[in-house]
């Protein structure tokens, strides 16, 4: 696959992966490999396969705001049927008081099956001012 094809594969997954989290979609463990590893910003935001992922997607589902991306630049690459990639931008958190904005960093690596690019790693991060 050629670049611009990954960077598309990636930013497809990403759009997917944003829309399902803004409408508290459960259908989003179905976008992870069974065997895959979310960890978040925070401490407690480790999960490893998809019925924890469920879980720890379900615990933010039920917060009284939600989460959303804004990536202002995506980097990608490809080896096999591996793509792994480094994202730079903002977490949007909505709620009734409005958005908070904070900056955030994403590195993943998705692989590809039958049924598409599933997520395999996602590693989150929001840095801290410098």
């Amino acid at each position: 696959m050629a670049g611009q094809k990954v960077h598309a594969a990636v930013n497809t997954a990403l759009a997917q992966f944003n829309l399902a989290l803004r409408l508290r979609d459960p259908s989003i463990v179905g976008h992870f490999h069974k065997t895959a590893i979310l960890v978040g910003s925070e401490q407690s935001d480790l999960s490893r396969g998809r019925e924890a992922i469920a879980a720890h997607l379900g615990r933010i589902f039920s917060q009284p705001f939600t989460i959303q991306f804004d990536w202002k630049s995506v980097e990608a690459w490809r080896a096999g049927d591996a793509a792994w990639f480094f994202a730079d931008g903002e977490v949007v958190i909505s709620s009734a008081a409005g958005d908070k904005r904070r900056p955030y960093n994403l590195t993943g690596v998705l692989v590809e099956s039958k049924r598409g690019w599933r997520w395999r790693l996602f590693h989150g991060s929001e840095p801290l001012p410098g």
